[in-house]
């Protein structure tokens, strides 16, 4: 049974106040003052099995606390127009502190059981974000003259946070929903996250350790919240998202999710990831499932170490800059070397996963001309990101096919760098017959037993939607940072252990 102080709830409310015509005009003589809202379907409405409307019991009078005095006034419908009794007040200023509905509980005659159905939230109160004006409201009385002044309520019903749901009174000026959220963060590199909140965790550092998070909510492209669990480290509850929109106007929702990790040496939140959605839509999941499932919390990995699927799979975090100085030169012509470029980056801070200095390269893009020796500056990108994530140019490359195959090199003794080469082009495009190209090797993918065609096979068989597990190596992709398609160069990348 809700009781008196749970002033929470969901309506548009008016009161206005109305002179009669009375014989003389004294100026002094109270004056009526009537609650009104136009509701669709009546009263009896207000119960029906749709979940837009309140699930909460039928309203028989309403609480009013006026500058420290209590009424009681009826309510009745007329024309889908709800109304209180008249409430006589002379003219003055006056404080409207409290305003709720009741039911009577079936005991019309004794107040002690009744319940609060609806009630407009007082400032300070977890919910006066919700309304436009919470309580208490001032509003001044004039002699013969009609006064509106709206009153927001919000209809409440609040369980466990498995099932915690709200439902609505029409027409509702504003709804109030609630989310859950609970992450894991995994990581190689725990031990790198020495001296952040992670190591206040009760576990302390670890390869699987609780996510700490926040998460910002836009409503119609405004940030109106931000939710985080970083005052209790992530640990022991999930966090809770608690956001409104307005009944009858289409309100458009935008989650931010914003995830603790190291950005070189520092410690910061970066984001990771958005769900969309509009109204009281439940966000569905990346296995096509509406809504939290049983446990009613949307939980999410970052990385890939959690053997039971999470509502939301993010790719490994890789400690990336976002863009770096490049050049790249093709190595003496050693069929025993490494790789097919010597990439040089500079101006890359501390910390990151790569650094100045040389590093192995490959190419991705046969038909793009990249110039040896020429300073580029070139966006970094790790190819284990969605492909949303990815700029259009490099996003519908074969990453998950590449990043298998270099985490199953030791399948292929014996194979050469060009091997590997050859095997991207091919991957880039099925058709290439893999002809010696730009002082690469020929080889054959069609003679049976060819070590680039068994490297080939296996990564088609094998590599798609492949994430590489923790302690296994990524493809850091390279492409220049002019936008202009003309000066494109070819996509080239390294090799980082994520």
């Amino acid at each position: 049974m809700k009781k008196f102080g749970l002033l929470i709830g969901t309506v548009a409310l008016v009161f206005a106040s109305c002179t009669q015509e009375m014989p003389g005009t004294d100026p002094n003589a109270p004056q009526d003052v009537i609650f009104t809202s136009a509701i669709e379907g009546g009263l009896k409405g207000l119960k029906a099995g749709d979940p837009t409307t309140c699930s909460n019991p039928e309203a028989e009078y309403a609480l009013v606390v006026l500058s420290g005095e209590t009424y009681y006034p009826a309510v009745f419908m007329v024309d889908n127009i709800l109304y209180t009794q008249a409430i006589k007040l002379l003219p003055g200023d006056y404080l409207l502190e409290t305003f709720a509905l009741m039911d009577d509980n079936g005991t019309p005659n004794d107040k002690s059981d009744d319940v609060i159905v609806r009630a407009a939230p007082n400032t300070g109160s977890e919910f006066a974000a919700f309304v436009t004006n919470p309580l208490s409201l001032g509003f001044h009385v004039n002699a013969f003259e009609k006064i509106e002044i709206p009153v927001e309520v919000l209809c409440f019903e609040e369980t466990s946070y498995q099932h915690f749901g709200f439902a609505w009174f029409k027409p509702v000026a504003t709804s109030v929903h609630q989310m859950w959220f609970f992450g894991d963060f995994c990581t190689k590199f725990f031990m790198n996250y020495t001296g952040s909140l992670y190591e206040s965790q009760k576990r302390g550092l670890q390869i699987d350790m609780p996510a700490i998070f926040n998460i910002e909510l836009y409503q119609n492209g405004i940030l109106t919240a931000t939710y985080s669990n970083e005052e209790y480290f992530g640990e022991g509850k999930p966090l809770s998202v608690k956001y409104s929109d307005k009944t009858g106007i289409e309100d458009n929702f935008e989650l931010k999710l914003n995830v603790l990790v190291k950005v070189g040496d520092e410690f910061t939140y970066k984001y990771m990831h958005s769900w969309f959605f509009q109204d009281d839509e439940v966000i569905i999941n990346q296995h096509g499932i509406e809504g939290p499932g049983e446990d009613g919390v949307y939980d999410f990995v970052l990385g890939n170490c959690n053997a039971i699927q999470a509502d939301f799979a993010f790719a490994p975090y890789m400690n990336l800059p976002e863009t770096a100085g490049m050049s790249v030169v093709q190595p003496s012509n050693d069929p025993d070397r490494d790789c097919y470029l010597t990439m040089t980056f500079t101006g890359i801070g501390s910390g990151f996963d790569i650094a100045d200095g040389s590093a192995d390269g490959f190419c991705f893009d046969r038909g793009i001309v990249i110039n040896t020796g020429t300073p580029y500056t070139v966006n970094i990108y790790s190819s284990l990101l969605s492909p949303s994530a990815l700029p259009e140019r490099i996003r519908d490359k074969e990453w998950d096919r590449v990043n298998w195959l270099a985490n199953h090199l030791e399948q292929f003794s014996g194979y050469k760098w060009y091997d590997f080469q050859q095997v991207l082009w091919k991957l880039e495009n099925d058709q290439w017959d893999g002809s010696g190209y730009a002082n690469v090797p020929a080889v054959s993918f069609t003679t049976a037993g060819s070590m680039a065609k068994q490297m080939y096979e296996a990564a088609v068989a094998y590599g798609d939607g492949y994430v590489p597990l923790p302690g296994g190596w990524a493809a850091v992709a390279c492409i220049n940072s002019d936008p202009d398609p003309l000066k494109a160069i070819q996509t080239v990348f390294t090799i980082v252990d994520p």
